[in-house]
């Protein structure tokens, strides 16, 4: 068992709770350095007291992190990697769900208002069927990376037109370049782990993953 107490001294910060884990890391705040994080091998937290006690923590997936050094334009950005933790690029998540959600308030209005072209499309009839869709309903980002896919790439161009544009062409294009970068024979399953908690912006407003 390695005290994960041990490792937040080490980088003096305080202890404090998860904000997020991924299929192979727990990633924690970094308060000395508001636009980076730190992640760790991921492992059984104890929780006690109002913050972090102890951790049964796995090693670092280093493979992971050199698939993130080796594809920076997708990936956020490593800063430092030790047998312990490792220290990468904080996203701007919020500004991405923000995005998502105005992308799937404008679906939403697509498969009401336009009902017959929603439901002659395998991707958009599970939307047009639900009366009491909310946009936290839709993981647009998933969404929108099955509209790159060659045998969905009509239906992405008439979507194109409904939804915000910039919004809309700024996940496009993203998605579409990874698909055609080769990332995906590096990932496990050959298919990025797209959904809504796995993506934000970069201080450049580029659209990144935190985890594979």
């Amino acid at each position: 068992m390695i005290k994960l107490l041990s490792l937040l001294n080490e980088l003096n910060i305080k202890p404090k709770t998860p904000i997020g884990s991924g299929m192979y890391h727990t990633a924690f705040p970094f308060e000395k350095f508001k636009d980076k994080i730190i992640k760790t091998g991921k492992g059984d937290v104890d929780i006690s007291s109002g913050g972090v006690k102890k951790i049964n923590q796995k090693p670092l997936n280093k493979k992971m992190l050199d698939i993130f050094q080796r594809f920076p334009k997708f990936f956020a950005h490593v800063y430092k990697i030790t047998d312990k933790y490792a220290v990468i690029q904080k996203l701007d998540t919020e500004a991405f769900k923000s995005d998502s959600f105005k992308l799937a308030r404008g679906l939403i209005r697509l498969v009401m208002s336009e009902p017959r072209f929603a439901k002659n499309n395998t991707l958009l009839y599970p939307y047009a069927i639900n009366p009491s869709l909310e946009p936290e309903d839709i993981d647009i980002s998933y969404f929108i990376y099955f509209l790159t896919f060659s045998r969905n790439y009509r239906l992405g161009k008439k979507l194109r037109k409904y939804l915000p544009r910039d919004i809309f062409d700024k996940f496009y294009d993203f998605f579409k370049a990874l698909d055609q970068s080769g990332v995906k024979n590096y990932l496990p399953r050959n298919r990025a782990d797209v959904h809504e908690n796995n993506l934000g912006y970069d201080k450049e407003g580029n659209l990144k993953f935190l985890d594979i």
